[in-house]
């Protein structure tokens, strides 16, 4: 049978009390001996890491306290610099594309093009989605 954490500590305890063998309590929990002795190397584990003077203050946010947290940050950090690298990249294309796509409006059309009254309301909607003209609206 398993037991719990609560358990397994009411059993300690009790294995622990005046006048009580321990294999006579492992016997009664159908647990071996060596079990018993296995939990109570933990709880004396445990107890001792939570009684460990610690440093004033709080923990720092990226502060670790053992192994196996140290290798779960890690995990999370490097996750966090994939995805600001995809990031970084996919707005790197998009600015290379606006430029690219900036550039050819501003070359492909000739003067005649942008003063042609029927155009030039259109290509200035153009050039100003592209920043090449500035919104006048908005007050530039």
């Amino acid at each position: 049978m398993g037991y719990s954490a609560e358990e397994k500590f009411e059993i300690i305890m009790e294995a622990n009390q005046k006048n009580t063998s321990k294999e006579a309590v492992a016997e009664k929990y159908g647990i071996s001996r060596q079990a018993l002795h296995t939990w109570e190397k933990k709880l004396e584990k445990g107890a001792s890491k939570a009684l460990k003077d610690k440093k004033a203050g709080r923990r720092k946010e990226d502060e670790v306290e053992s192994l196996e947290e140290a290798q779960e940050k890690l995990k999370e950090l490097q996750q966090e610099k994939k995805e600001l690298k995809s990031k970084l990249k996919k707005a790197e294309k998009e600015k290379l594309l606006s430029e690219i796509h900036r550039d050819f409006i501003k070359f492909s059309l000739t003067e005649d093009e942008y003063l042609d009254p029927d155009l030039r309301e259109k290509n200035q909607e153009i050039l100003k989605k592209t920043d090449i003209l500035p919104d006048k609206s908005d007050g530039s």
